[in-house]
């Protein structure tokens, strides 16, 4: 019995490509929430986005389609720790608050009561510093807030203009495309031409090969009447 042997061909490049993207998509669903912190997510969303606009520049679209599924996964994922960063830091700004205001009032009822009515006036400052404290604490959690909504917005911009363009090099292959077509179509009309021209000439040189023939026996029928022509050395 004879074995055939089947040529295995080595993946190309661009498989293995689509492969590995395929597999960051993967570890990106499954192992998401390991990531640390918020930039992590970002840079995970950032690379996403890039890796579907290139697979939709390639004509891939069915790993585009994965690759934005794990761009949209990934975005809320980043979202989640931005909103979990900013509790953190707001428990943070109210628990060191509450400490200023606790070691000022702890500090207060120590000392004696002579002491604490001559020197009203210090209290007066110390909770007027606590305040300014708490203020603080409280404008720079807003400007923590305030830095997140302006980076949330420029990654959303980043997104739309890549969703821009990924969207005009779809509209500008659809238009090569009919151009391409409208190319194959007059090609094929002209072709259609010449084989037509062709066959009028073939049709043309038959009857004017026709028309000779009928001209040379016309011109020699008055010949063949007498008897045809006479030839050299023969008797009359």
């Amino acid at each position: 019995m004879k074995t055939t042997m089947k040529e295995v061909h080595p993946p190309s490049k661009a498989g293995v490509l689509s492969g590995l993207l395929m597999v960051a998509v993967g570890l990106t669903l499954v192992a998401g929430p390991t990531f640390a912190g918020s930039k992590g997510r970002k840079n995970t969303t950032i690379g996403l986005g890039a890796a579907t606009v290139y697979e939709l520049l390639k004509g891939q679209t069915k790993t585009a389609v994965v690759m934005g599924v794990g761009t949209a996964v990934a975005w809320k994922q980043y979202e989640i720790a931005r909103q979990r960063e900013r509790r953190e830091q707001a428990a943070q700004a109210a628990q060191t608050n509450s400490r200023v205001l606790g070691s000022s009032t702890t500090t207060s009822a120590r000392r004696p009561t002579a002491a604490r009515s001559s020197g009203s006036g210090s209290t007066a400052t110390r909770g007027a510093s606590s305040h300014a404290a708490a203020a603080a604490a409280t404008a720079k959690v807003a400007a923590v807030k305030q830095a997140a909504t302006l980076r949330q917005a420029a990654m959303q911009q980043n997104l739309d203009e890549l969703a821009g363009q990924a969207k005009t090099l779809s509209q500008q292959n659809q238009l090569q495309s009919s151009q391409l077509a409208s190319l194959v179509a007059l090609n094929t009309q002209s072709l259609e031409t010449v084989a037509r021209y062709f066959r009028w000439a073939m049709v043309a040189g038959v009857l004017a090969a026709l028309a000779v023939g009928g001209l040379l026996y016309a011109l020699l029928q008055p010949g063949l009447k007498r008897g045809g022509p006479k030839l050299a050395g023969m008797p009359a």
